[in-house]
């Protein structure tokens, strides 16, 4: 220390108080970083949503839960505003409607809540000067706080509730079920048409099958990497071709014109001839690829397969029985029935024969003596030398099935870098596990 002194010729006291000072940097640095780190993943977490024209309205939580009910209730005559958007405690919207006021907090905690709570909350009420208050958790509440609530007139649902609110299904999705039973007019936000609630679901949809934000959810959805694939065409690219006239439903992608995209904003010629090149190879994706991108209810990744390989043309499935379809080991009888459904309406029908017409790759020769026929695949954790969907696609060449869970009549479990739950439900079940290397030699991949 003398000798740092000594080179940088301090004088004893001058070098305590530069030490000091830069105690009290490392201390601040310390404290505030925790928060800065915090405040930008909540501002993007918000972003992500309030960019997303509200469609996936069952997907939202939290705080992009009250953002979309800030939007819905302020287009559908309500006056409504933030107050503590990221706050634990306190109100995090206030509504008001025929003079009546409304303050909504929404609480997600591993714990009970407790009196704390309850007193901000009533403090909350008396300062908007609000007519009802309504809590929610998806926790319980001590003694003391329903105590509390019950003098202050506060409202209080919790896990209990919520079950029973939604008919003992998951519960994560508080918001949807708020929408569709207490807040708001039966419209669609987007076009005001109305909104449509299927029994035993959360998701809530619009009538409206021309709705602007119903045909940005299909096109988005068909151009997805595990659907068509189609790069460089994301969501404000969608909004402008919608804006423009130049699409009304996913067919038209194959219609536009390199002129087209150079109409819209942001667009070189470079970037417009690469996207009508993206839309044009995905003309040559697989079927199952096809029939997960027409977006048909309840037809994941793993339905999408199972019919491509039971069907090898789009043709074949659209004549299927729904009773044939049911007997389909894996597919379920709800998933049966909407595929039933798609190919029984006219709308849909037409869009296959235009998809079929424009050159879209609507069937598959069949395969035979494919060394992997049927047997099923998951992966879990990170891979390190290919991508998820590209060894998706190995699995389905070699006539694999990838699934999303395991089970029992899983075949392979593929572990990459920190597997997750799936891993160990995999060991506790004895499963044949294999890693990268492994798997990569018995798909035949270099």
């Amino acid at each position: 220390m003398k000798k740092i002194i000594e080179i940088m010729n301090l004088d004893p006291s001058e070098f305590t108080r530069i030490l000091i000072l830069l105690g009290i940097i490392y201390v601040t640095l310390a404290i505030l970083s925790p928060i800065l780190i915090r405040n930008k993943k909540n501002r993007k977490r918000k972003a992500k949503y309030i960019n997303s024209n509200m469609q996936n309205v069952d997907l939202m939580k939290g705080i992009e839960f009250e953002e979309f009910l800030l939007v819905h209730l302020n287009n559908n005559g309500y006056k409504c505003k933030l107050t503590k958007a990221t706050n634990d405690y306190g109100a995090d919207l206030l509504i008001e409607k025929n003079n009546i006021k409304t303050v909504v907090q929404v609480k997600r905690y591993s714990k009970k809540v407790g009196i704390k709570a309850i007193q901000e909350v009533s403090g909350a009420k008396g300062y908007f000067k609000a007519d009802k208050t309504l809590v929610i958790t998806n926790n319980y509440y001590t003694k003391n706080a329903i105590a509390l609530a019950k003098a202050n007139n506060v409202e209080l649902w919790n896990r209990d509730k919520l079950k029973k609110i939604m008919k003992n299904k998951n519960t994560q999705d508080v918001a949807t079920e708020i929408i569709k039973k207490t807040l708001i007019d039966k419209k669609c936000p987007i076009c005001g048409s109305e909104i449509i609630h299927t029994e035993g679901e959360v998701a809530i949809r619009c009538s409206n099958r021309m709705c602007p934000a119903r045909l940005k959810w299909r096109v988005k959805y068909y151009a997805s990497r595990d659907a068509m694939d189609i790069d460089h065409l994301g969501g404000s690219t969608i909004d402008k071709l919608i804006e423009k006239n130049l699409i009304d439903n996913i067919a038209d992608l194959y219609f536009l014109k390199k002129e087209d995209i150079l109409t819209l904003e942001g667009f070189k010629d470079k970037s417009a001839q690469n996207l009508i090149d993206s839309i044009n190879n995905s003309k040559k994706q697989d079927l199952s690829r096809l029939i997960y991108g027409l977006g048909i209810r309840h037809v994941g990744k793993y339905a999408a397969q199972l019919l491509a390989s039971k069907y090898n043309s789009i043709d074949k499935l659209a004549k299927a029985s729904p009773e044939e379809l049911m007997g389909i080991d894996g597919l379920g009888d709800k998933t049966a029935e909407a595929v039933g459904t798609f190919f029984a309406t006219d709308e849909n029908i037409e869009l296959i024969k235009r998809l079929k017409d424009i050159g879209v790759k609507t069937h598959e020769e069949k395969k035979t003596q494919l060394p992997f026929q049927g047997k099923k695949f998951v992966f879990t954790g990170g891979l390190s030398s290919i991508s998820r969907p590209d060894a998706s696609d190995l699995v389905k060449q070699v006539g694999g099935i990838v699934s999303s869970s395991v089970g029992k009549d899983i075949d392979y479990v593929v572990v990459g870098d920190k597997p997750g739950s799936k891993y160990k439900k995999a060991e506790k079940l004895g499963l044949n596990i294999i890693n990268e290397e492994k798997f990569k030699e018995l798909v035949g991949k270099k």
